[in-house]
């Protein structure tokens, strides 16, 4: 009998193998904890130390205060509590403010949690007391306030029916803790009025570059200004001088009189523009009263080349000596 190939059956055979394989793979990747934790919830407490035996930690961490404490549960389940008293003492040496929850443990578990860790916490706390000390003494406050934070959230939990010396203790680690927030605090407010001098200070710069930047802008407009308005003569250098197109001066007709067939002599002074053309005329020196008129007059017709300096039109000042008569 000839057996037909079904791709669609084996694809689907495939699939489920892969299905399954990855699923096998997956439980056993597990976390080591992960599987303990599992293990201790339905009861199989051997299983549970086997996978804690095997669980690499870099203590004191939060995994590690989980092993410890799993460990103790598990032991004390299994009624070997020699075992779990030793496991607890560990668990308080990795965290010694370590409580287990209503969740994790029934009462007598944290029962006996409490009676294991009660007679270690006043050693802990004075050693934590005097870490903080140590590093208050370095001046290294910010390490000492969350040691003495330590110190007397493991000092509270003391009980001092058992040690009463943990009260002066107590009274010490408070002392020095509020002398440390003293001490932030002033730091802190230095700091800040610091800053805002600092930002006072940047501010002020600020606006005193913004003041002289307006003030250089300024002076440079009117620099600018006043090179546009300014007028040349022919004592500036690199001035080439205006030539004139047009300059009809206005006939002289001299009045019957002694002033008949006499000769006179003045200067005229004009501003010739950019444009060539006269801007203003003064009389320097008169010609004549009756003729320095017509000739100021006249002026408004004049045209000129404008005088140059580096090839720019510019204004110029132009004396004119005038004759007449005879």
């Amino acid at each position: 009998m000839t057996m037909r190939f079904n791709r669609r059956r084996w694809l689907t055979t495939a699939g489920l193998i892969v299905a399954a394989v990855l699923h096998s793979t997956s439980v056993f990747a597990q976390e080591p904890l992960t599987r303990a934790k599992a293990a201790y919830a339905s009861a199989a407490y051997e299983d549970a130390l086997a996978a804690l035996s095997s669980v690499r930690y870099t203590a004191p961490s939060t995994e590690a205060t989980e092993v410890a404490a799993y460990k103790a549960f598990c032991l004390l389940a299994l009624g070997r509590t020699d075992e779990a008293r030793g496991a607890v003492e560990a668990l308080v040496q990795i965290d010694p403010l370590y409580k287990p929850t209503e969740e994790q443990a029934s009462p007598r578990v944290r029962a006996f949690f409490d009676e294991v860790r009660q007679p270690l916490l006043p050693e802990i706390g004075r050693k934590a007391y005097a870490s903080a000390r140590a590093a208050y003494d370095r001046k290294d406050l910010m390490a000492a306030a969350s040691e003495f934070e330590r110190a007397l959230a493991l000092i509270d939990d003391i009980d001092e029916a058992g040690d009463p010396s943990v009260g002066d203790l107590r009274t010490l680690a408070a002392g020095f803790k509020e002398l440390i927030d003293l001490a932030v605090a002033r730091a802190e407010d230095e700091a800040r009025e610091a800053a805002e001098a600092e930002k006072a200070r940047l501010a002020a710069e600020a606006e005193k570059a913004k003041e002289e930047a307006a003030a250089s802008a300024a002076a440079a407009e009117a620099a600018r200004l006043e090179e546009l308005n300014r007028v040349y003569t022919d004592e500036d250098s690199a001035i080439v001088k205006p030539d004139v197109i047009s300059r009809n001066m206005p006939p002289w007709s001299a009045p019957t009189g002694a002033d008949s067939g006499q000769e006179f002599s003045g200067v005229l002074e004009v501003i010739i523009g950019k444009d060539g053309k006269v801007e203003s005329a003064d009389i320097l020196e008169s010609v004549h009263p009756l003729y320095d008129t017509l000739l100021v007059r006249s002026t408004k017709g004049w045209k000129f080349k404008p005088a140059t300096r580096d090839g720019i039109a510019v204004r110029y000042l132009y004396r004119m000596g005038i004759r007449i008569g005879r």
